[in-house]
């Protein structure tokens, strides 16, 4: 057993998790638990134990947690040896809104970490927390939406958030958003790491951010002009078909890892990054990119690159390429940092 959930079940007293040799992560959040002790877990990396009414949490056992949540609750003290932890893997705690002492507080202070609370999973279907969360009455009031990191599954209806202008639903288990349409002032969206196959946008004119790397996208065509579309990310998809001709003002395209065989950028003259690392592309003209810094494109089938236009360029790796340095044109390698080894 990886994980343990068991949140908003209304448990109480006392919890003792114990010799669980493969578990990673454990979430007995919004309940009224009152005493915790966790032993012997070494593969435990996340503890998530806030909006209970702990008096009492007890660690050992457990050298890779990363992660500990106690925010809201009525600790006076961790029984938990966060120096040695710190030592080893630990990088994110809370504990605010606890009755800690003084001597505690300091303790916990001096490790250097950020005090961080981490959102109350829902682990569940998305659209009965959204209908839940927010009434269809006051929908039309809001403008920006978080709904990341919560374990939303399913479809999303947006239907009647007329005046959102930022939404973040990424880090979930959403299989569609639907009424985006609906969302015509929308200028940022997050929905990376999501389960999405395709992204209707026609509507969504003033966008000027879109981040929907790490899903199932197999193509994706802008047919309008967005030219407020600055910073364009959906590596990690399954694209097969890209077209950004229409997006003329886009600064940043990283379109990696995926399974492109051509990429037409002959209207994307303010590119300033382009990440398209780990595709199948055998060539691909970019050196008319003039204010191109940052050129990432290794591992692909590339044949030739031509970077003599590219006056300004920082940075570029484009390993597992090109087999001749005679097909490499207008390099110059003391210009760049960069990775050619690929080069005999």
């Amino acid at each position: 057993m990886r994980s343990l959930t068991f949140i908003q079940l209304g448990l109480k007293g006392k919890v003792v998790i114990e010799n669980f040799p493969d578990l990673t992560q454990l979430n007995l959040s919004n309940n009224d638990l009152e005493e915790i002790i966790i032993r012997n877990c070494p593969d435990l990396k996340l503890v998530q134990v806030a909006h209970n009414q702990l008096t009492k949490l007890k660690i050992e056992g457990c050298p890779a947690i990363k992660e500990i949540y106690t925010h809201n609750n009525q600790l006076t003290k961790w029984e938990v040896d966060v120096e040695d932890l710190k030592n080893k893997n630990l990088r994110v705690i809370s504990y605010s809104n606890n009755p800690l002492t003084a001597e505690e507080k300091a303790r916990l202070d001096a490790l250097g970490l950020k005090d961080t609370a981490l959102k109350s999973r829902v682990d569940g279907p998305a659209q009965d927390y959204l209908d839940a969360k927010y009434p269809e009455d006051i929908r039309d009031s809001i403008e920006k939406l978080d709904i990341s990191e919560l374990g939303l599954q399913g479809d999303l209806d947006l239907k009647g958030f007329t005046s959102l202008k930022s939404l973040d639903c990424s880090r979930n288990e959403l299989t569609s958003i639907n009424y985006l349409s609906g969302c015509s002032k929308l200028e940022y969206l997050d929905c990376s790491c999501n389960l999405l196959r395709n992204i209707n946008l026609r509507k969504n004119l003033q966008l000027q951010e879109l981040y929907a790397h790490n899903n199932q996208l197999t193509k994706m065509i802008f047919k309008k002009n967005f030219v407020d579309l600055q910073n364009l990310v959906i590596g990690q998809n399954k694209l097969v078909k890209l077209d950004v001709s229409k997006l003329v003002n886009l600064r940043k395209l990283d379109c990696s890892l995926n399974k492109l065989t051509k990429l037409d950028l002959s209207n994307n003259l303010n590119l300033k990054t382009l990440l398209f690392y780990k595709n199948f592309l055998s060539s691909l003209e970019v050196s008319h990119l003039e204010q191109l810094k940052y050129l990432y494109c290794y591992k692909n089938a590339l044949l030739k690159l031509d970077v003599s236009g590219l006056k300004n360029l920082k940075e570029l790796y484009c390993a597992n390429n090109i087999k001749s340095k005679k097909n490499f044109i207008g390099l110059k390698e003391s210009k760049y940092y960069f990775a050619l080894d690929y080069i005999i």
